[in-house]
């Protein structure tokens, strides 16, 4: 009987510490990004996207809306099967297969909480782009609004 009393805590112990860990890797990259921005002093860094991504990728596509599914084709070469709509957001490909993507979230009366330019210059009209591992490094800018943080990334290159 004190078998089991010992060992019924073990076992809820390292199962709530498996869910952990496997939750933690399926974090979004945003949140990840999002995290390490919150713990920052300055509101102007840089960051390497690849320290923020647990798996392998080749290329990072940023776009911004509006972009349709025939432009992400003739830019990157990918045929994109999901509706862009009003969205932006990141696509991380591998072997010319999508691995990873997301969407920046916006409620569209605010600001994005989080989002990733494809260009450094805000009246560019470029509106897809593409970096390897590499040159996936983004200026990124805090600013606050509503006492909530919000990051802006913007391409170094």
């Amino acid at each position: 009987m004190t078998k089991k009393i010992i060992i019924i805590p073990i076992i809820i112990c390292i199962s709530i510490i498996t869910l952990i860990i496997i939750l933690s890797n399926n974090t979004k990259v945003s949140e990840k990004v999002i995290d390490f921005c919150n713990k920052q002093e300055k509101n102007n860094f840089e960051i390497k996207i690849s320290d923020y991504t647990n798996f392998d990728w080749e290329s990072l596509i940023i776009y911004k809306t509006p972009t349709s599914k025939q432009e992400l084709f003739e830019y990157v070469g990918i045929d994109y099967k999901n509706e862009l709509d009003l969205q932006s957001g990141m696509i991380f490909v591998k072997d010319k297969k999508i691995v990873y993507e997301e969407y920046f979230e916006t409620d569209f009366e605010s600001p994005y909480k989080f989002i990733i330019y494809p260009y450094e210059d805000i009246n560019s009209n470029n509106k897809i782009q593409k970096f390897s591992t590499d040159e996936a490094i983004f200026k990124v800018e805090r600013i606050n609004y509503k006492n909530e943080n919000r990051y802006i990334l913007k391409p170094t290159k």
